[in-house]
Order: structure tokens, then C-alpha cells, then sequence
């Protein structure tokens, strides 16, 4: 068994690729994100667009997205404000407000 690789022809002199072909050049804007400078970070980016979201999914993944989207919407009754649920206290901090917090 040989070592059946074969170097290829050099096209040109760059030292930074085997080629010797100089590497491509880069986006003018850089490889930095476009949320950083100022700009306010997005964070649709590229769902934003609901047919790109939707692309590949199945019949059953669209019934069962269409059934999410649905439930997220409030009833108008919602949400339920129970006072009894704010008003508990746990022991330790009745125990706090009355040695500590003064009386009003």
C-alpha cells in the first residue's frame, strides 16, 4: 500500500492556501453581527417571515403549530387575578415584618 495522494498544480503564490489562489475576499461589512455598532439586536432574524418558519413541516406539524398559535391567545377573562394566593405569608416572614419592619 502506497500513499496515493497527489499534490495539486500551484495557481498562483499565496502561502495561505495549497492552491497558491489568494483566499476569496471577505463581506465589506466584515464577519462581525449586524446587532452590534448601535444597531438593536432582532431577534426574528430570519423568522420573521412565517412561510421560511413553515418551510418544512409536515401536515401534521402545521395542524399541531396552528393548534399552538391558537392557545396562546388569552381568554378575556384572563389572567385570573386570586388575591389569596398574594396575601399568604410563610411563617418566617410574619416572624420578620413583626420584629423587624416598623409599624406603621
Amino acid at each position: 500500500m502506497g500513499n496515493y495522494y497527489v499534490k495539486p498544480e500551484r495557481a498562483g503564490n499565496s502561502p495561505y492556501t495549497r492552491s497558491g489562489l489568494p483566499p476569496p475576499k471577505l463581506d465589506p461589512t466584515g464577519d462581525k453581527p449586524l446587532h452590534r455598532g448601535g444597531n438593536a439586536m432582532s431577534l426574528e432574524m430570519h423568522m420573521a417571515d412565517e412561510r421560511a418558519r413553515a418551510r418544512g413541516l409536515t401536515p401534521a406539524e402545521r395542524e399541531w403549530r396552528m393548534k399552538w398559535v391558537k392557545d396562546q391567545n388569552l381568554h378575556p377573562d384572563e389572567p385570573i387575578a386570586v388575591d389569596a394566593v398574594h396575601r399568604q405569608l410563610n411563617p418566617i416572614r410574619i416572624l420578620y415584618r413583626v420584629l423587624f419592619l416598623p409599624i406603621h
